[in-house]
């Protein structure tokens, strides 16, 4: 795998300090003025020195050696020989240059290429990716139009000498890149009302390729496991943890397929955490309006449309379930037999929106005339109870499934440049299905017994082969892409720590993130300075429809801070942060993104919420043991819950006072008693039991009789995130 931008940060902070044009000057000493002299003056006119001066000439170089070093000399920088290249239109080249400097000096790279005269001022021109003082990534991504031999010329700068290297580069069309055949669909959805772990095959073709090495990227949640037990294949496994669950309904799986060829397919897969919620909640259920579509002869995919509305929004994009086979239980559907697609909004936004999922055709790879039926549900869930499960879920249709029959035509689909596809047959007679960067297959138009190419395409110099093993030229767009073009925002070019725009607390609006297979993804990175403890809260607020993007914030070494990755609109980190200079990295897990954004930077000095020093007690595994009589006091709660597990007997009541000052919601402290297993709330808010460790004012105290042994867990709950200071004390009352 290439190193990342995040791998280099620090190497870059120390480039950048290394880069000041040397002065030349001279350290003062005793005795009489020195004069430089470079190595030239002790060079011999090429005739060979008498053997009886070899020894006088060998102490000359050193004397000379030392005295440039004494009078603020400079040796020559070096860079070791690269050889002959190959790349690849529209993937990422990754070649490390490695050099030396004999005085310990920081290089910089440059590039020039002559054949290509515009290089260097392209939207997304070669860059190099600093690793270490004296070496660096050269990261180029060729297009259509660089297909064929090119001289490469790289210079390597101390400030005052230089030296340069080339080597020759040639730019092929493309070639056979890996596809991934399972899984299908864009995610799936692990029902813990079932299972409570979770195992993924993965398999992958590559027509000119027996083997790829096949790997998680970022985000890689804890617990995440693959293992690649074949050449194109292997299992990704999840048991997602207690807290895991509670935080967040989705989680993201990153694959990788590098074919060790200059190809890398990824795929992004939707992990989806379906819990039982509570039951007679407060607030509506979101509401779902489908109309199937009727039934039709065509080698089209199959658009599904619904519209969701919910009185506070639905918390992600709803699912959309689908299979070819009947369901033995329409009433109650086994989520492992349907492929699940993650629908995208087309407008509105999450009160109302309309939304849309694509079902590959059925029937594109069947004999004329075959008619498969498609089964269907489409489920929205909304976030009434950010911290809880009390929200609401809507299954459409309530206790069925939707069908809709497909019928394979006679012939093929009429060709159009760059539409998605499946099989060739989608690209009707004058195309090719082929894969591009991201996996996705596109329709290109055959060029080769002569054809022409459409306005901004190329014909490749050399076959590829299709989604369906067929060989042949085909148009390429020049911009490497089949993807709608992207422009930059007015900050650019911000894509890495060294060139980072200054922000302080302001909002920044109309910013774009891009990115395609052809150009890779374009970063955006933001810097802010703090001289004091200061909270910070940092958010993105775009949306998901327009394309994920994550957020990183990032400490003067580049070392993360802290991270935001979810896959709905908006990201936010809050923390506070210690006199420092930050870093804000807004980046994309997704192959193509053309999304606009507004970054909103809130610095507050002081009025930082310190931990205690019992964190991390965040979840079951981390609570604190306590016994009838223990007392704590001087804690805190800073935007999380802090968990104590207490033994106790049947009939056992155990008494809990939570003593703290509040002056508003924003110091609102709550008891909750969680049951043996550390899921199950035995006093779940709402419904709030205000008598009973969860009012609205200063103090709780909570009195709860078990009737089963077993270990229990009292949490204290911060109401809406509030913060504040507390003393806490347990008491066991035993039965009789």
């Amino acid at each position: 795998m290439m190193t990342t931008t995040k791998q280099t940060m620090a190497h870059q902070a120390t480039q950048r300090a290394s880069d000041r044009p040397k002065d030349g000057s001279v350290s003062s000493h005793a005795g009489p003025p020195c004069s430089c002299v470079g190595r030239r003056d002790t060079q011999h006119s090429g005739r060979p020195l008498p053997a009886r001066y070899a020894s006088v000439a060998f102490l000359a170089m050193a004397l000379v050696a030392l005295t440039n070093q004494a009078c603020g000399g400079n040796a020559r920088p070096s860079l070791d020989p690269v050889g002959d290249q190959t790349a690849t239109v529209g993937v990422q080249m990754n070649l490390l240059i490695q050099g030396r400097d004999p005085d310990g000096d920081a290089l910089v790279f440059s590039l020039s290429v002559p054949s290509i005269h515009d290089i260097n001022q392209r939207t997304h021109p070669p860059r190099f990716e600093s690793f270490g003082p004296n070496a660096a990534y050269l990261l180029w991504t060729p297009v259509a139009s660089d297909v064929g031999l090119h001289q490469f010329e790289v210079t390597a700068s101390d400030g005052q000498a230089k030296t340069t290297i080339t080597f020759t580069v040639t730019v092929k069309s493309g070639n056979a890149v890996p596809v991934f055949r399972e899984p299908t669909g864009s995610g799936t959805t692990l029902d813990l009302s079932h299972q409570q772990c979770l195992d993924v095959d993965i398999v992958v073709e590559d027509a000119d390729s027996p083997e790829v090495d096949i790997s998680l990227q970022d985000p890689i949640e804890t617990g995440y496991d693959f293992t690649q037990d074949d050449p194109l294949a292997g299992t990704f496994s999840w048991c997602p943890e207690a807290d895991q669950v509670d935080a967040a309904s989705r989680y993201t799986l990153n694959l990788a397929a590098n074919d060790r060829d200059g190809h890398v397919t990824t795929k992004k897969y939707v992990i989806v955490l379906r819990k039982d919620l509570d039951t007679n909640c407060p607030g509506e259920a979101p509401q779902v309006t489908h109309v199937p579509p009727a039934d039709a002869e065509t080698l089209d995919d199959i658009v599904i449309q619904a519209q969701v509305k919910d009185d506070k929004g639905v918390a992600n994009a709803p699912v959309l379930y689908y299979s070819t086979e009947q369901p033995a239980d329409q009433a109650h559907p086994d989520f492992t037999k349907f492929v699940q697609v993650i629908m995208s909004r087309t407008s509105g936004d999450p009160t109302n929106g309309q939304y849309e999922g694509i079902i590959p055709n059925p029937v594109v790879s069947d004999p004329t005339g075959t008619t498969k039926t498609l089964y269907y549900f489409i489920e929205a869930t909304d976030d009434d109870d950010e911290k809880g499960d009390c929200d609401h879920r809507t299954t459409s249709p309530d206790g069925n499934v939707y069908q809709v029959a497909v019928t394979r035509p006679a012939g093929s689909s009429q060709f159009k440049l760059c539409r998605t596809c499946w099989s060739d047959v989608q690209c009707g007679d004058q195309g090719l299905c082929i894969i591009m960067g991201g996996g996705d297959g596109f329709c290109l138009p055959r060029c080769g017994n002569g054809q022409s190419c459409p306005t901004d395409t190329t014909c490749t110099d050399s076959a590829l082969e299709s989604i369906d093993e067929v060989s042949d030229k085909v148009c390429t767009p020049d911009s490497g892409s089949c993807q709608e073009p992207c422009t930059d925002d007015s900050y650019e070019d911000n894509d890495d720590m060294s060139q980072a725009k200054d922000v302080s607390s302001q909002e920044i609006d109309n910013l774009h993130l891009c990115g395609s297979g052809a150009t890779g993804m374009d970063e955006d990175y933001f810097t802010f300075t703090v001289n004091q403890q200061t909270q910070a809260t940092v958010t993105l607020v775009f949306s998901d429809s327009d394309g994920d993007i994550d957020l990183e914030l990032l400490d003067h070494q580049g070392k993360s801070v802290a991270e935001s990755s979810s896959i709905t609109d908006n990201e936010e980190v809050n923390l506070c942060l210690q006199p420092d200079q930050y870093y804000v990295d807004v980046m994309s897990y997704s192959t193509y993104v053309n999304a606009p954004y507004n970054l909103i930077v809130d610095l507050k000095p002081g009025g930082c919420c310190i931990d205690d020093d019992k964190e991390d007690d965040d979840q079951p595994a981390q609570a604190h043991s306590v016994q009838s009589g223990d007392s704590f006091d001087n804690m805190s709660i800073c935007d999380d819950d802090d968990w104590y597990s207490i033994a106790l007997q049947p009939g056992d009541k155990v008494v809990v006072d939570l003593l703290f000052d509040q002056a508003d919601e924003l110091g609102d402290l709550d008891i909750h008693f969680y049951d043996r297993d550390g899921w199950t709330d035995l006093t779940p808010c709402p419904p709030c039991f205000l008598d009973n460790g969860q009012s609205a004012t200063s103090d709780e105290h909570l009195e709860y009789t078990v009737d089963q042994a077993g270990t229990y867990f009292v949490v204290v709950h911060p109401f809406q995130d509030a913060q504040n200071t507390y003393m806490i004390g347990f008491e066991v009352q035993h039965g009789t």
